[in-house]
């Protein structure tokens, strides 16, 4: 590894194991990005080149193996494309895209919905992302779409079929952002939010069971009955 390694970094990791291999080449790209910006911004070309071969793992590195190279120029020299980070990452989004299936895609960004305790934010990123994998230049209905039909909140679908052909899809991410708000607020008053801890008042020493009255020691009055003190009071928690 090159000059800079940090090897507690989170360094970026190629799932080609992945169902959507063009949408989980962006989100491991889009890190190594990150990655050569920051913690590998010393490193020169070629050495940033190594670091992503070290990143894609064996199975890139096999189809790395299998790509066909040409010669650039570059200032007064002809270069490999090999030592072009550039185009090292143009033949992996290549082969990549090339593996993509419009239908297939168009089946599982059907199928998406909101899952229980999923983030609104979530969900929208995820279809915005699975949106990208479809053969649609006009996406943005879509995914205005899926939040009226599939948001998991019944009053985000409610708000939203109420404003009809008026519904875009600006507005329909405010709607659920407004009741997704109301809901956590809710909870944070009604004391249901495991984030806010409220402390409890101890129960003081001496204090009976619950429900029972703590038989105390007192004097009577003038009409003969026992005067209680608080502590002869129901107890209760």
């Amino acid at each position: 590894m090159a000059a800079g390694y940090i090897p507690a970094y989170n360094w970026p990791h190629m799932d080609w194991s992945a169902g959507d291999l063009a949408k989980e080449w962006e989100r491991f790209y889009q890190h190594c990005e990150f990655t050569f910006g920051g913690p590998l911004s010393k490193c020169t070309e070629s050495e940033k080149i190594c670091n992503l071969m070290n990143f894609v793992g064996d199975k890139g590195r096999e189809k790395y193996l299998c790509f066909t190279w040409g010669e650039v120029m570059v200032g007064d020299n002809m270069v490999s494309e090999k030592e072009i980070l550039a185009s090292v990452v143009t033949k992996f989004k290549a082969h990549v895209e090339s593996k993509r299936n419009p239908i297939r895609a168009a089946v599982i960004f059907d199928r998406r919905v909101q899952k229980p305790g999923e983030l609104f934010d979530d969900f929208v990123t995820d279809l915005r992302l699975l949106a990208r994998g479809l053969d649609i230049a006009e996406t943005d209905k879509l995914i205005r779409n899926a939040i009226a039909c599939k948001s998991l909140d019944e009053r985000v679908r409610q708000r939203c079929m109420e404003r009809g052909t008026a519904l875009t899809i600006d507005k329909a991410i405010e709607i659920g952002h407004m009741f997704e708000s109301t809901k956590d607020s809710m909870k944070i008053i009604a004391g249901e939010d495991p984030k806010i801890t409220v402390n409890k008042v101890g129960q003081s020493k001496g204090r009976g069971k619950r429900g029972k009255i703590v038989p105390t020691r007192g004097k009577f009055n003038a009409t003969g009955d026992r005067e209680h003190t608080q502590a002869g009071k129901c107890q209760m928690s």
